[in-house]
């Protein structure tokens, strides 16, 4: 997982995939607490992410942990 920094407040999440084979382990869930609770402690208040039409576990999974489209 990538994180951009992209102003004073807001960062993007890049490059987040977790291989089929350890998928609905947990281990996505973790690495995406990881990453939030970096931008928090860098002081960022938004964060941002982009997936492809196509991605749709992708979709599920940032709406289920409380993003918008």
């Amino acid at each position: 997982i990538g994180i951009i920094i992209k102003g004073d407040s807001c960062a993007e999440l890049k490059r987040f995939y977790i291989d089929t084979d350890y998928r609905g382990k947990g281990y996505g869930t973790r690495l995406f607490n990881k990453a939030i609770e970096f931008c928090r402690q860098h002081g960022m208040k938004k964060v941002e992410f982009e997936t492809g039409k196509a991605f749709t576990q992708g979709h599920t999974f940032y709406i289920n942990k409380g993003f918008k489209k």
